[in-house]
């Protein structure tokens, strides 16, 4: 309340932290969980006198821990900013336009999106190649260092929208050989094998249970090695098989399957027309995406959008947090300010 403050916080992304309504109180507690972390996790209590004493213990817990500074991004003037969005067909060329109109509204930040950079497809299809626009800039780097500091020059910060925890559809982890770090939301193990040939295989036979496999036309994609089938519908009672079978789904090679091989539903955005697929955040994968995004927000950029923040494995209170604070923790410097589409309880000190 406006007269005292109190938390338990998690001093880094694995504690379970939570809290429980009883009558007249409130339990606020901190685990640890298998399958996460067991050991070498803390957290801390918070108890200060009103909001601004809070936030000062707060910024010393980030201060003594190496956590991204949420107090400052909070008490700064960035966070508190009306942001100008560029559009999809921006280019360089007319940045002093732009410009001109940000300032005409009064506007001191200015978002890019990342396919203002690097090449897209549709809806966010050839994210995880990030390939730089080069037709846009011929220099990359260079290039793009130039138009940042022409933004800033004017008194505009500009800042990164971004898709860190998607992988397109037609981008080179999927096509023509699927990466096998791709997220699956369900694992399934073949009872027959199957071969090369495309025009042999209708159906495909599992030793587990299907029963509510995605029935949604677009989320109906299996993953068995690096190949990408899709299927129409499934038996709910033994012997389980999926119907409708058709190979080399989103341009991948049909290939070989023996019998035991696992594999499973691949995790596919469900929004709009799906261009993209989730990475498994158990894998390396947020990393190496991570660094390509950094590459360019290192550039000069100075807050971030941590856009598809929900695309993450289960458990979510963990992975959500986590998969922004591997991307976070590669940029330089550290963003003013950030933005996402899903909050978890660590995110508080990224996502102001």
């Amino acid at each position: 309340d406006e007269k005292n403050a109190v938390a338990v916080v998690g001093t880094s992304p694995y504690p379970d932290v939570d809290h429980e309504e009883r009558t007249g109180y409130r339990t606020l507690n901190a685990d640890l969980v298998a399958g996460i972390k067991l050991r070498g996790a803390g957290a801390a209590l918070i108890a200060a006198a009103g909001k601004e004493k809070f936030l000062d213990a707060m910024d010393a817990l980030e201060k003594d821990f190496g956590l991204p500074r949420g107090v400052e991004s909070r008490r700064g003037a960035a966070s508190k900013s009306s942001i100008f969005h560029l559009s999809s067909g921006f280019s360089p060329a007319q940045a002093d336009t732009f410009i001109a109109y940000a300032k005409k509204g009064g506007f001191r930040l200015m978002t890019f999106n990342y396919s203002n950079v690097v090449r897209e497809r549709g809806s966010w299809r050839l994210c995880g190649d990030y390939d730089w626009r080069e037709d846009l800039f011929p220099n990359k780097e260079a290039d793009l260092k130039s138009l940042l500091s022409k933004i800033k020059a004017a008194g505009i910060t500009p800042g990164l929208h971004t898709l860190h925890s998607h992988i397109g559809l037609e981008s080179r982890y999927v096509t023509p050989v699927a990466d096998p770090r791709l997220n699956k939301t369900r694992r399934f193990t073949l009872a027959q094998a199957m071969p090369p040939d495309t025009n042999d295989v209708v159906e495909i036979a599992v030793q587990e249970p299907t029963a509510d496999a995605p029935l949604y036309k677009p989320c109906r994609v299996l993953q068995f090695g690096g190949e990408l089938l899709s299927y129409e519908n499934y038996t709910t009672e033994p012997p389980y098989k999926f119907l409708g079978v058709k190979r080399g789904v989103w341009k991948t090679t049909p290939q070989p399957h023996e019998k035991g091989q696992i594999g499973g539903v691949l995790d596919i955005s469900e929004f709009g027309s799906p261009g993209s697929c989730y990475l498994d955040q158990n894998s390396d994968l947020q990393e190496e995406v991570g660094a390509k995004l950094a590459n360019i927000y290192n550039c000069g950029f100075g807050y971030l959008y941590l856009d598809g923040s929900e695309g993450v494995n289960r458990p979510f209170n963990f992975h959500v947090a986590n998969g922004q604070y591997r991307f976070w923790k590669m940029l330089r410097p550290e963003p003013l300010f950030g933005e996402g589409a899903a909050k978890t309880h660590f995110g508080w000190h990224m996502l102001a």
